[in-house]
């Protein structure tokens, strides 16, 4: 689930259990996301695109020809989650950096909107050396690689081991760490937890219907941690 939408709460997903299909829809009406970040880790960018009628929680639309979704030109693959019920989505998976991504979504008239996601618009973002092995007995405070949180930027991190999920973020400019208590920590088995980190920006879209859009753009790195007692 990592690799979904971070832009998309559950309750977002949660809302949306119906669907519409492009040819049904007022045009003005579609709102577009997008979502574009590179994993470091496995050193591939991921673009992602969801279509509502008429806004961010509005019901999911499901593209039928001639409207469609392209990625850098190529046709972008339609996905559902979970089993076709809540969360409809189109995805496209790259190679390396790819540091400029152009979506292109048509209308059900055939009129074309552009929108270009670059990534040089996202720091590089990791974790330091200090944050393994992590200790129950003291508050953890990750004090990232990289630059203080600038303006319009949002850092996150997860700790995430068996069925325990913590999530902390910032926005506040200059910032450059986060924390997570000790009761936090103490919930996790001693063992091997998996630490996310992504730093994103969200911006209008430059080109939108009448009910706009929004474009978020990520860098993400993930590591293996060990927590002790």
């Amino acid at each position: 689930m990592k690799n979904l939408f971070l832009l998309f709460a559950i309750v977002v997903i949660i809302s949306s259990c119906k669907t519409e299909s492009s040819g049904d829809v007022d045009v003005s009406a579609v709102y577009q996301s997008y979502y574009y970040k590179y994993n470091a880790n496995t050193n591939k960018t991921h673009s992602y695109a969801e279509f509502r009628d008429g806004g961010p929680l509005g019901n999911d639309i499901i593209l039928y020809a001639p409207s469609g979704i392209t990625m850098n030109g190529e046709t972008m693959d339609y996905n559902s989650f979970p089993f076709e019920l809540y969360y409809h989505y189109s995805s496209a998976a790259h190679d390396g950096e790819v540091t400029e991504g152009t979506f292109v979504f048509t209308d059900k008239n055939s009129k074309t909107y552009t929108n270009v996601a670059n990534l040089n618009q996202v720091p590089v973002i990791g974790f330091p050396a200090s944050i393994d092995p992590i200790s129950k007995s003291i508050e953890l405070v990750i004090e990232w690689t990289g630059t203080a949180v600038a303006d319009g930027e949002t850092v996150t991190i997860n700790l995430f081991g068996a069925d325990t999920l913590f999530e902390n973020s910032t926005a506040q400019i200059g910032a450059t760490s986060l924390m997570f208590s000790k009761e936090n920590l103490a919930v996790f088995p001693n063992g091997n937890i998996s630490a996310y980190i992504e730093r994103s920006t969200i911006n209008n879209l430059q080109n939108a219907t009448q009910k706009g859009g929004v474009m978020q753009l990520g860098y993400y790195f993930e590591k293996t941690c060990v927590i002790e007692d």
